[in-house]
């Protein structure tokens, strides 16, 4: 358990490298625009476009609870190599 602890400290430390600098808040701030991450992800009559907007949407907030220090871990099996 504990190994799987550290290897999800491991993990949110990746992300804050890359998206905790000035250059990553824009980057994911380009990403959130690009995907209309404050718009509904629902599209009326299309199931397909739905699940594939909610898709983007969702990449979107993992970045985001991976940068929050205070976020629950998301579920994750793979390991970080060194």
């Amino acid at each position: 358990m504990a190994k799987k602890k550290d290897e999800a400290e491991k993990r949110k430390a990746l992300f804050r490298a890359v998206f905790g600098t000035p250059e990553g808040e824009k980057v994911l701030s380009i990403l959130s625009a690009s995907v209309r991450i404050n718009t509904h992800c629902f599209v009326a009559g299309d199931p397909h476009e739905t699940s594939f907007k909610c898709g983007q949407h969702s990449v979107i907030h993992y970045i985001r609870s991976m940068m929050d220090e205070t976020a629950a871990m998301p579920h994750q099996e793979e390991t970080i190599d060194e």
